[in-house]
């Protein structure tokens, strides 16, 4: 178990670039052998930095999201 409040602090914005440009492929890569549940912990934080992100009025760096992101709709 980790903080949220100190990883968002420490970590927020790094763990939201590499969500954004891996999030296409960690989720392609769940429909084949490594499972639904691949990578499931890292989307979970990613969420809460954007969470957290909005709760503090703060930008979300969408120019690192992938071009055929799930969450472009939804951020930008």
């Amino acid at each position: 178990m980790i903080e949220l409040d100190i990883t968002y602090r420490l970590l927020g914005v790094y763990t939201l670039i590499h969500w954004f440009k891996w999030e296409t492929v960690i989720k392609k890569m769940r429909e084949g052998p490594m499972g639904s549940d691949f990578l499931e912990n890292f989307e979970y934080l990613a969420n809460e930095m954007i969470r957290l992100r909005k709760k503090d009025n703060k930008r979300i760096p969408v120019e690192f999201l992938h071009p055929t992101s799930t969450l472009r709709e939804e951020l930008t």
